[in-house]
């Protein structure tokens, strides 16, 4: 039948849903047990959702990509119609507790209408999308004005119903999967650029209106409460609201410190931290399985969007990629804001985090909406290939990526220069993420450490970076050989004089080593990235294993990050600044170093055909 469609089974797809699925109900008991309430309903109920979103996945994974589209906008009215049911049928409980209407309640069970709205706002802005593409050949920059303007005039009664339930933080996903989509579609980069300026202008006049006298005064005058200000304002300086609107965020931060490296003992006392069961989960992931567990987490939330991604791009269809991009955006947009938002980084904007917080209709909606996406492409609705934008889009960007990497690398690095000069209180917490480290040293895990810490020194990495030149120059690669020493001396003496411009103490602690140079950036790490970058770059010299490669490199920086926080002689954003301006200049010296080696090319091959013309 047409509305169905085969497939096969995409394990690289499935385990990490599946680890996810398990995960949830390992967080939930956690949530339990530190709560002091009895875990066996908890896991029931969790369990039960899990299973009913596995459900959800294998039958949208039997759905037609072409019966979901064409059926899209009914999808959208019916979604409409359950967010306004709440206008009027909301949960008083819920309402009392977070102020505001998000929840229809059923007996013991609550749905929340916003999260299955997700999935028919992107299903029917995709097709709106397809439909402009297949009636408008030529596209221009009038037909994607009103290509825009459509859009937000059928996403308008969406943000009305989020603005009545007092739902900002759902919004602000919305925007950003709208935001995703007009990429990916080809919107023109003109019109791309005004709208982001606009949002980006926005957003300073608000934060520029909640931190002035006058400001307040005017968003009182168009309703906002005094409580939303609040927020933003605890989300500058935490601890100067710790006893009222920022206590959660506070006991947040506490309880994921409390982890450490490995997790809490199990003599430990368990930091209070309110809702730590939805949006907070990420708090018994800290406490309870520490830094690593965190990392670890974090990896396969990133390792589930690559294989969401990888898989959208193999299908070849344009359908497949929109639902997939769009979806994947709002997706990483939740996890940011959600463990942001625990670690003090981000205002607290209620949004859950995906898979492990408490609540079924958000499992459901997510299994649903990855059946769908895994196997989109059967059929595409009403366009039928790729469009021939994005594969311009795609070509451009396979030509340039290297060089937008780069700048956007250093970029990131003189962001973090001058969050370094000023030091606002957020980024003070983010640097003291690891401040207990150090006093769990021993003197075996001091040698173990030292020792991975002299591998990342100047002298044996310059051994290593010999040793690739005099490889490169017998595979008669003499430039790159002569590159790689260049780039090693290049971005080594930056680091050194941004460290003499900075002059960053370094930080003082108990038993620290001794330390006779500035903090800011970490020459070890600086050091190890370089060489690791670097032969990232030259695999297509040495060996074709670049996933190996990646993996072996990926663990030699981590370690060595590793280590000069259990020393104590660096803070996180050291290290972070370290990975942006190796990775940055490698691969800004190497695409120029590839572009003229490539311009001196054709140089010679015309000159070669002109001698062979009679």
């Amino acid at each position: 039948m047409k509305y169905f469609k085969r497939h096969e089974v995409n394990y690289a797809l499935i385990l990490p849903v599946f680890l996810l699925f398990l995960l949830s109900i390992a967080v939930q008991y956690g949530a339990s047990v530190l709560d002091g309430i009895d875990p066996g309903p908890v896991v029931v109920r969790q369990l039960f959702f899990c299973i009913i979103a596995a459900i959800a996945l294998f039958a949208g994974s039997l759905l037609s990509t072409t019966f979901l589209l064409r059926f899209s906008g009914i999808f959208y009215v019916l979604s409409l119609g359950l967010m306004t049911l709440l206008y009027w049928f909301y949960d008083p409980v819920m309402f009392e507790l977070t102020h505001t209407k998000r929840w229809i309640r059923i007996g013991s069970f609550t749905l929340q209408p916003s999260e299955i709205m997700k999935l028919a706002f992107v299903l029917f802005m995709v097709y709106l999308t397809l439909l402009y593409e297949k009636r408008q050949i030529q596209r221009t920059i009038k037909s994607d004005c009103f290509y825009i303007l459509k859009i937000v005039l059928y996403s308008l009664p969406t943000f009305l119903l989020m603005y009545m339930q007092r739902d900002f933080g759902t919004s602000l996903v919305f925007i950003v999967m709208l935001g995703a989509l007009f990429v990916i579609s080809g919107v023109h980069w003109k019109l791309l650029t005004v709208i982001f300026t606009v949002l980006a202008v926005v957003g300073g006049l608000l934060l520029l209106l909640v931190f002035t006298d006058w400001g307040n005064t005017m968003l009182f005058r168009l309703h906002f409460k005094p409580y939303q200000l609040d927020r933003v304002k605890a989300w500058a300086d935490p601890f100067a609201y710790q006893d009222s609107i920022a206590y959660q965020q506070v006991q947040s931060m506490w309880a994921i410190g409390s982890g450490g490296l490995l997790g809490a003992s199990d003599t430990h006392i368990p930091v209070y931290v309110p809702v730590r069961e939805s949006d907070m989960i990420f708090t018994v992931i800290g406490e309870s399985f520490g830094f690593l567990g965190s990392s670890l987490v974090i990896f396969l939330y990133f390792y589930l969007i690559y294989q969401i991604i990888f898989a959208a791009f193999r299908t070849n269809n344009k359908a497949s990629v929109y639902l997939s991009i769009t979806f994947v955006f709002g997706l990483v947009f939740q996890i940011f804001e959600n463990i942001g938002a625990a670690i003090g980084l981000l205002p607290l904007t209620g949004i859950p985090l995906p898979f492990l917080s408490q609540g079924g209709t958000s499992l459901i909606a997510i299994g649903l909406s990855l059946g769908i996406i895994f196997w989109a492409g059967e059929g595409v609705c009403p366009g039928k290939s790729f469009p021939n934008k994005l594969k311009e889009f795609t070509k451009m960007f396979n030509r340039t990526r290297r060089m937008t990497v780069s700048l956007s690398f250093i970029a990131l690095f003189f962001l973090l220069t001058i969050l370094v000069l000023h030091q606002p209180h957020w980024f003070q917490r983010m640097d003291r993420l690891f401040w207990n480290l150090p006093q769990m040293r021993t003197a075996l895990g001091d040698q173990i450490m030292l020792g991975i810490a002299s591998t990342a020194t100047i002298l044996p990495i310059t051994g290593l970076f010999l040793l690739l030149g005099i490889y490169l120059w017998k595979k008669q690669q003499r430039v790159w050989g002569i590159w790689g020493i260049g780039n090693l001396i290049v971005v080594s003496g930056i680091g050194q004089v941004m460290k003499w411009l900075i002059q960053r103490p370094r930080p003082v602690l108990e038993a620290g080593m001794v330390r006779d140079s500035y903090s800011f950036p970490s020459g070890h790490t600086l050091l190890a990235v370089t060489l690791v970058t670097t032969c990232l770059l030259f695999t297509r010299f040495l060996f074709k294993k670049k996933g190996l490669l990646a993996i072996l490199g990926g663990s030699f920086i981590l370690l060595v990050i590793f280590s000069r926080f259990y020393l104590g002689v660096h803070y996180p954003s050291d290290t972070l600044a370290s990975i942006c301006l190796a990775s940055g200049i490698t691969l800004m010296t190497y695409e120029w170093t590839e572009r003229i080696l490539t311009s001196k090319s054709n140089n010679l091959s015309d000159k070669f055909k002109q001698r062979r013309r009679p």
